[in-house]
């Protein structure tokens, strides 16, 4: 099995504040490279490399780089000698600043540069291409461990002298009721959405909730008097930075059966979907911490019990849903019968503005007479009182 690693290197950061960047702990305790999955030393030019045995390891990913390069530059380089490919990368204030990248399925002499990488790259690259032509073998392979080395003086295999340290992922515990839950920093969007369902799980199971088990994140669902609440959580990688949120799925029993009677057509899984991101006015829940999700996770304990109580009673989730506004917005235009009866039934001063506002979004050229909405709206005045 041929060498597999990853590593990022930061100049101007004390180890403390890398690993705290980072979300990791020091063990202390004195390893080999190889011998955990993550590994720590001081460079003797100063700075500091964290060391970590995959390809393309979490370390490395762009939540956890974003982070650490908003106070410093971040050098790195992964390699894999399984796949016949490396790379090299700097990151500053939060953005990737340069990538140099090789596979040898794109060829022998491949070196992919994004960026404003070294000029020592080119030199490097063109005296691997002379000794590839001379002596056959895949030279390019260490150019880019070759031009991290040229920015930190550190590479992998040349690291005699060094004493690394074992690195484990930051925790933090939080109790809910008298359930403890432990959570990591996570490697992968997964990991976050997994420590989400653990928390939503000891909020919801005592509020009568039953779980619907799924590898990409566990369900909560609930059905009590007219409302099936259906409540989940997710995480996002993508900002670069980490994000979550929290949505709950509203079906209102009542107001769906309105709607079928009018439009036998509609099919609707829900009434109305919220996020507690866009409630609360963000687009979602920033984390760059252990600590962010620490208290993310404790101000749910609060905040879910309370919306769960305001999505059972049809004025509230009027107040939820529609609040003062008039419009429809975008494509909930395409969903805007669950929002419209529940401003009838709510006695939301607001219902008639919606009305037409939602009939004017139609296609009149696939609409004969009065559109579905104008119809739903007609029925609810003559068939049903304002609760």
């Amino acid at each position: 099995m041929g060498m597999v690693f990853s590593w990022l290197s930061v100049a101007s950061l004390s180890p403390t504040e890398v690993l705290t960047a980072l979300n990791l702990d020091d063990t202390g305790g004195a390893v080999g490279l190889g011998d955990c999955e993550i590994a720590g030393a001081a460079l003797p030019q100063g700075g500091y490399v964290v060391v970590a045995n995959a390809f393309w390891h979490a370390v490395i990913h762009p939540p956890k780089l974003a982070c650490l390069s908003l106070n410093a530059a971040v050098v790195g380089c992964t390699e894999s000698e399984n796949a016949n490919a490396s790379a090299a990368f700097l990151w500053r204030d939060g953005e990737p600043i340069w990538q140099v990248t090789h596979v040898l399925d794109e060829g022998a002499e491949h070196l992919d540069v994004e960026g404003d990488a070294p000029a020592e790259s080119a030199v490097l690259l063109e005296q691997a291409i002379a000794r590839h032509r001379v002596e056959g073998y895949d030279a390019v392979y260490g150019v880019p461990a070759a031009v991290a080395k040229s920015c930190t003086g550190f590479r992998y295999g040349e690291d005699r002298g060094l004493r690394f340290t074992r690195l484990v992922p930051s925790t933090a515990r939080v109790r809910i009721g008298s359930t403890p839950i432990v959570v990591e920093w996570p490697n992968e969007r997964g990991d976050l959405t997994a420590a989400l369902g653990r928390a939503l799980e000891a909020i919801l199971v005592p509020l009568g909730f039953d779980v619907r088990r799924d590898p990409r994140g566990d369900e909560f669902f609930r059905t009590r008097d007219d409302t099936t609440l259906t409540i989940y959580g997710v995480g996002y990688d993508d900002h670069p930075f980490y994000t979550c949120d929290i949505f709950i799925s509203v079906r209102q029993n009542l107001v769906e059966q309105l709607i079928v009677s009018v439009i036998p057509q509609h099919r609707s899984s829900s009434t109305c979907d919220l996020r507690l991101a866009k409630l609360e006015g963000h687009a979602g829940f920033d984390i760059r911490s252990i600590r962010h999700i620490e208290a993310f996770i404790t101000s749910l304990v609060d905040k879910v019990p309370a919306l769960i109580e305001r999505c059972g009673s049809v004025r509230e989730l009027d107040r939820i849903v529609n609040a003062d506004r008039t419009c429809i917005d975008g494509i909930d235009f395409l969903s805007a019968e669950g929002p419209i009866v529940l401003a009838w039934l709510a006695g939301n001063p607001n219902f008639e503005s919606m009305v037409a506002y939602a009939d004017s979004r139609y296609d009149r050229r696939e609409v004969e007479g009065e559109t579905p909405i104008v119809q739903l709206a007609d029925h609810l005045r003559r068939n049903v009182p304002v609760a």
